[in-house]
């Protein structure tokens, strides 16, 4: 009897780790390319928050950067405190720590499955599981220093302790689920709308089925505390800052009247930005995001029909799509009228976070498999919305098509584009994905079909092995997810090339004090911050290079020559030891004033 159950027991494990195992390879593809940051230049301010609690002085730098949310970089310390003097092992270090949190979203992912949707049926939680975690943002964003897949993973273990609380009635599920909302509030500030939606819901839950109103109130309260936390932590950073400026106090306020006010005014320019996002999530999510709205819908019905005892999986999928509804709506406002990139109209960077959750709805309605009519609806509106689209992207006035903010896509739009040259990335997008839509529309005709599954001994086979089903979609996002990594890690790699090359210099001059003189019209002081990273221990100071300049002996100066004001500093003030792509660097002697 012990041998059957530990035999069990190894036929249930060995399967999960498989699957685990895959993900995690998948994962770890291209980290040798992770070694400094790319053209997410949010980046550095994360990487500042963690390397001043380390100890170490980027603020000089730093003050030329918006602000960004701590809590994610505080993971990070560790790695800033062991390896100080290697940039390298420190960022890849991030991605493992990424990786680490990619496990916990499979395991979410899967007991979610297992629990709620699948009804023990461990094979096709397991196969759930491992297409969400290869969802293309989240292939993407593992090896970039941001807390995208801490709020993929935060919010999968909100639905989690929410669905427990519903289920069960326990009040520390609610607790905890809350708690989670709270920590996400304070990975970064856009999950206010997360917090609110998720907050309004369980209230009026709590009302309509009579559940105790105190812990409700109490979880409310854990918000505001974790609200007012993030503001105490904006605090520290201003004072480790020493100033505040327009540029550095960007991000600490969300300006939810200007929302509001530009909602009403731009009514258009909205609906233009809401009709990009469901562009997205019809190509990238596809057969999935079809399946998921089926589902949501029929569970509406049926909460209509027997609202009193509803079954816990139509009020928890109800939860999903407002929470996800809520977020396209107010990030569709917040990118509305915006032409200076290409990626603008499809920003899903905001939203993708929790769209895991909904999806898993629809990868359980593809594994029932009678969705393919509705996938010819899918395949229309994908059509119809793309004239929409097209006239938005031919309006842009800029020529990056930014990956990170909807990696999707990547496969479709190279990172340069030039409007005049739009219809073909469009089109590809377009093929890719109807031949999704048509190949599970014939997949699913013929498997469910009664006039098949009585004479065909495959199809039959199939339908037994209905894992089966979801291995194309599990194929389309790790290509779409690779496809964006591969052409991102091509322009990473070049991005570090030139900062590598100028730290090289600046390290074989010896140790002298490293200051990046600024030009007007530097603002952002991209060059400055990219050293500031690779040379952690260093501090760079910033100063502006003005007519009246007097230079310091014992001091390397770093000047961006490419700037239009620029003017070259003359010979007698000092010896330019490299002039690197753009880049100047000056050494001062004694006798040079």
């Amino acid at each position: 009897m012990t041998r059957l159950k530990e035999n069990v027991s190894i036929k249930r494990t060995v399967p999960i780790i498989l699957g685990l195992a895959l993900v995690l390879v998948v994962q770890l593809i291209g980290i040798n390319h992770a070694k400094s940051v790319g053209t997410t230049t949010d980046e550095f301010g994360y990487l500042y928050n963690a390397a001043t609690v380390a100890g170490l002085d980027w603020h000089s730098v730093m003050q030329y950067h918006p602000y960004y949310s701590p809590l994610v970089s505080y993971l990070w310390i560790p790695l800033f405190k062991l390896f100080p003097e290697n940039p390298v092992i420190i960022y890849q270090g991030i991605v493992i720590i990424n990786i680490i949190m990619v496990a916990g979203i499979f395991f979410s992912a899967y007991y979610f499955g297992k629990k709620m949707l699948f009804k023990d049926n461990g094979i096709i939680s397991i196969m759930s599981a491992i297409i969400i975690s290869l969802y293309p943002a989240i292939t993407f964003n593992v090896a970039i220093a941001s807390p995208e897949i801490a709020l993929n993973l935060c919010f999968w273990l909100v639905l989690v302790f929410i669905s427990l609380y519903i289920s069960y009635d326990k009040t520390l599920f609610l607790i905890a689920g809350f708690l989670l909302l709270g920590i996400m509030i304070n990975l970064h500030n856009r999950t206010l709308a997360i917090a609110l939606v998720s907050g309004t819901f369980i209230l009026i839950y709590s009302l309509i089925y009579k559940r105790k109103k105190i812990p409700v109130i109490f979880c409310l309260l854990i918000l505001v505390g974790f609200y007012l936390i993030s503001n105490y932590l904006k605090r520290i950073y201003f004072s480790n800052l020493e100033i505040a400026t327009d540029l550095n106090s960007l991000n600490t306020v969300i300006p939810t009247t200007s929302l509001i006010t530009y909602f009403i005014t731009y009514f258009k320019d909205t609906l233009v930005s809401i009709i990009g996002k469901i562009y997205y999530l019809l190509s990238v999510g596809n057969v999935a995001f079809i399946g998921a709205i089926i589902f949501v819908f029929s569970s509406c019905l049926s909460l209509k029909k027997d609202w009193k005892n509803p079954k816990p999986i139509y009020i928890i999928s109800l939860y999903i799509s407002l929470v996800l509804l809520g977020n396209l709506i107010a990030f569709s406002i917040w990118t509305a009228g915006s032409y200076s990139r290409f990626d603008y109209i499809f920003y899903s960077r905001y939203y993708e976070n929790i769209l895991g959750p909904f999806m898993i709805l629809g990868l359980y309605e593809i594994h029932k498999g009678k969705i393919h009519i509705s996938l010819l609806f899918g395949s229309i509106l994908l059509i119809a919305l793309t004239p929409t689209v097209m006239h938005s992207l031919e309006s842009v006035n800029g020529s990056v098509f930014a990956i990170d903010s909807a990696p999707g896509l990547a496969a479709s739009f190279p990172y340069y584009l030039d409007s005049s040259k739009i219809y073909l990335p469009l089109l590809k997008n377009i093929c890719y994905s109807l031949m999704m839509f048509l190949c599970y529309y014939i997949i699913l005709y013929i498997i469910y079909n009664k006039r098949f599954r009585c004479t065909n001994e495959i199809c039959n086979a199939i339908y037994d092995l209905r894992w089966v089903i979801l291995v194309p979609m599990c194929l389309y996002w790790l290509f779409l997810g690779v496809s964006a990594e591969i052409s991102y890690n091509v322009i990473r790699d070049n991005e570090y090339i030139r900062p590598e090359k100028i730290k090289r210099i600046i390290d074989s001059l010896g140790p002298k004090d490293v200051v990046y003189l600024r030009n007007p019209d530097d603002g952002f002081i991209s060059l400055a911050k990219r050293l500031q990273v690779m040379m952690p221990l260093t501090t760079i100071k910033v100063e502006s290079l003005k007519a009246d300049f007097k230079p310091q002996e014992n001091v390397t100066y770093v000047v961006d020559s490419s700037q239009k004001t620029y003017n070259k500093l003359s010979k007698n003030e000092g010896i330019a030891i490299h002039d690197y792509e753009g880049v100047d660097i000056y050494v001062f002697e004694e006798n040079d004033e």
